[in-house]
């Protein structure tokens, strides 16, 4: 055990353990690097739009663009440089196109214009009829659309229900049977 004994030594322990304390208990909001807080805001904001398919690679993304025109929004890793990044994943002319989207300063874009989201960047080429870059060429005329069960419209625990009852009348009726 260390001895202290002056009270300068003391006021300097106390001051390195209340620090070490606050670094280690409380949660700092600067631990996050920026580029984790942008892509979970991103993702969340997209997740919004039936147009975006979560994380797929670039075959399953070309499995589900079958004509001229469609599109869908992906995530991806980036080779280049690791991160996870939105892609416009396109059909165009029999190929298919995969057009990294790039985010400077809280804008968007995969040519030279920018735009405040990716939803208007969308919009606007799909509404423009222009294409996502001049050296593709490729237009984007209908977003495939990622089906995801209604709530509302959901069976499942309404029939669920119905085999739970139905089983107990049947129960309670052969215990009936059976002590007669």
């Amino acid at each position: 055990m260390i001895s202290l004994t002056t009270s300068a030594s003391r006021t300097e322990a106390t001051n390195a353990v209340a620090e070490t304390m606050s670094q280690t208990l409380i949660p700092q909001p600067s631990i996050l690097p920026d580029d984790l807080t942008r892509s979970a805001a991103l993702e969340l904001e997209l997740k919004k739009h039936p147009f975006f398919h979560g994380r797929l690679t670039k075959e399953e993304a070309n499995a589900r663009l079958t004509q001229d025109g469609q599109y869908l929004v992906r995530f991806a890793k980036d080779r280049s440089d690791g991160q996870v990044k939105a892609v416009i994943s396109a059909r165009w002319n029999g190929k298919h196109c995969h057009f990294v989207v790039r985010e400077k300063f809280g804008l968007f874009s995969v040519a030279d214009a920018q735009f405040e989201s990716i939803d208007s960047l969308l919009q606007f080429h799909e509404r423009k009829k222009q294409p996502l870059t001049k050296k593709s060429g490729a237009l984007i005329a209908e977003p495939i659309i990622l089906w995801k069960p209604s709530k509302e419209n959901n069976l499942i625990p309404y029939v669920l229900k119905f085999f739970a009852i139905a089983s107990v009348v049947f129960v309670l009726r052969i215990s009936m049977l059976m002590n007669t």
